[in-house]
Parts: C-alpha cells; structure tokens; sequence
C-alpha cells in the first residue's frame, strides 16, 4: 500500500486516516504497522536532507541531535513488520512501547 506524500516525501497521518478507519484484524496491523515505518522514514530522509544541504547552523545542529532518536523509533517498527511475515494468521502485533 502506498500513502499519500507532501512535497519533500513525508508521508501524512491523513492520508493513512480513512484506510484504518474501515480495516479490522491483521490488515489494520499490517498497514498500521507499514504507516509508522513510512511515516519514521520520512522524517528521517527529511532530517538526512538537512544535514547534508541544510544551511542554518541551528537547524543543522538540531537534525543532527534528532536523527539519531528518529532512527531508534524506527528500529522496533521494522523488527514488527519482519515478525509480522513470520506471525501465524490473525495473530494481532502490538506498537512499540
């Protein structure tokens, strides 16, 4: 599935909104899950595109602090998608903590 994405590749909270509102069971696991992987990586390539072209010191201070903690936020929605592939059917994954 893909999700609507602004400009710079970010994908929207409101774009994955109405498929989660009418899906139930594995599949709203399965595209709540591939939502936040989407969403993380976006901000991540927002941040990389910051360090590398960015030209406010400030701002390129501040991705370079907040890359880092947006990758580790990342990390435990991919161990869910792999163990998702894995997971008996109907078996429901629970978000990070």
């Amino acid at each position: 599935m893909t999700h609507a994405q602004n400009a710079d590749g970010a994908v929207g909270a409101s774009a994955l909104s109405p498929v989660l509102t009418v899906e139930r069971g594995a599949a709203f696991d399965h595209d709540y899950v591939d939502g936040q992987i989407e969403y993380q990586q976006g901000n991540a390539a927002l941040f990389a595109n910051e360090i590398r072209k960015g030209r406010h010191p400030d701002l390129n201070a501040f991705a370079n602090q907040s890359l880092p903690k947006i990758e580790d936020r990342l990390q435990p929605w991919l161990s869910m998608s792999s163990a998702s592939t894995a997971a008996p059917s109907g078996e429901q994954l629970a978000g990070p903590g």
